[in-house]
């Protein structure tokens, strides 16, 4: 399976998630569709990326070290962190600010390493 799926996938949640920050920090409120396809790419991104480090298509020739493991556990730290941030916003404004600042550096992380793991690196 070659990863530009993955990288798509990925791209449009990161485009989408800087949209969404931005609304947060000029006190926005966004809307639900866009929050939905957020979450919907984001998780959206990890199948593939799952099953081309399980071995995917025969022959598509992409190697599994260890950048794209990171990737995969950063994208599901992401999505778990990213549903905490609203549980989170529930109660305190303070504690759903941690929470989702912890989910932007996850998932920036888990962007990088798989750009790094779909270069080969």
């Amino acid at each position: 399976m070659s990863p530009v799926p993955i990288y798509l996938l990925l791209g449009g949640a990161a485009a989408l998630g800087v949209h969404l920050g931005y609304n947060r920090l000029t006190r926005r409120r966004s809307r639900p569709e866009v929050v939905g396809l957020h979450l919907l790419f984001g998780a959206a991104s990890l199948e593939p990326l799952l099953i081309t480090l399980h071995g995917g298509v025969a022959g598509s020739g992409v190697k599994a070290p260890v950048f794209g493991l990171l990737a995969a556990g950063f994208i599901a730290a992401a999505l778990v962190t990213g549903l905490l941030g609203v549980v989170a916003g529930r109660t305190s404004r303070r504690a759903s600010n941690l929470t989702l600042c912890v989910h932007a550096v996850l998932a920036l992380s888990a962007l990088a390493m798989t750009a790094a793991w779909g270069l080969g690196l």
